[in-house]
């Protein structure tokens, strides 16, 4: 399935395309530009994002934790609370580093 996501400010590392049309085809940007041609459009899924931006995943470099929880609490439920947090601001990418707590804590499984 194609999906368009049109009429958003799309975020690039050269320029800012206004009011612009990004297609994603397989997962992955395909094209974008202020208009795609309407046949390519006729076959997506159209997704009005006007006045909203459109930019790439953020990736965070240093994460001890986030919503209230820590990578060293240990737990997966506590990794997932701390990925869903993230995700929905913006970030698709982190990388998870401990906090200061006492060495047998550290270590403990």
């Amino acid at each position: 399935m194609k999906l368009a996501l049109t009429g958003g400010n799309i975020i690039t590392p050269f320029r800012v395309i206004k009011e612009g049309t990004l297609l994603i085809e397989h997962g992955k940007v395909s094209e974008l530009g202020k208009s795609l041609n309407k046949s390519i459009l006729k076959n997506c899924e159209l997704i009005d994002v006007s006045s909203k931006m459109i930019c790439p995943g953020f990736a965070d470099l240093l994460v001890h934790g986030g919503a209230g929880f820590g990578f060293a609490d240990n737990s997966v439920e506590t990794i997932e609370k701390i990925s869903s947090y993230f995700l929905k601001y913006g970030s698709t990418t982190m990388l998870a580093s401990l906090f200061a707590k006492p060495e047998e804590l550290l270590l403990n499984d």
